[in-house]
């Protein structure tokens, strides 16, 4: 699964992947420590998938998605996997 964006997307895009929507809320600048290239850094919105919570929750990406959280705070250490469904993920993107 991953998401590669040539341009920096707007404020308020969706991403899903598979069935769990995030929603672009912040983007800085960022220069990268190992090769000092200049790009920036994304930060997403999300609930968490967890039964019966919910929360919103944060996670930050780069310009290319490849993998972002998918529980909040509270429930990130649980050791079950968030599916248990093997299935080949399914993104789309919708711009705002």
């Amino acid at each position: 699964m991953s998401a590669v964006f040539v341009t920096t997307p707007e404020i308020g895009t969706r991403l899903w992947i598979n069935d769990q929507r995030y929603e672009l809320v912040s983007v800085a600048p960022y220069v990268r420590k190992t090769d000092g290239v200049a790009t920036f850094l994304l930060e997403w919105e999300g609930r968490c998938c967890t039964d019966g919570c919910g929360a919103p929750f944060r996670t930050s990406s780069t310009m290319t998605v490849t993998r972002l959280k998918r529980r909040c705070d509270e429930h990130k250490d649980q050791r079950s996997p968030a599916s248990r469904k093997k299935r080949v993920a399914k993104v789309r993107v919708e711009l705002a």
